[in-house]
């Protein structure tokens, strides 16, 4: 999913990865991934978060699909 936020200088795209939960009329029902720190692979580990970060958006907002990923341990998933 992107995003855009504004600064006082310029624009910028933040990207997030989600999990599609379901298909809805208009869009998708996701599921948001947070980023954990890892020392072996910096940047690639995610995990769900304690509380669920459930949202709807439409289509338009995705800007890829990922290869699934593998497991890293202790609910953790790397890209």
């Amino acid at each position: 999913m992107k995003d855009k936020a504004q600064s006082t200088s310029n624009t910028f795209n933040r990207h997030y990865i989600a999990q599609v939960v379901k298909l809805i009329e208009d869009g998708y029902e996701r599921n948001f991934l947070r980023e954990k720190d890892s020392r072996d692979y910096p940047g690639y580990v995610y995990t769900f978060p304690d509380v669920k970060d459930e949202n709807e958006f439409a289509f338009q907002h995705i800007v890829g699909k990922l290869h699934p990923p593998v497991k890293y341990g202790r609910g953790l998933l790397r890209f």
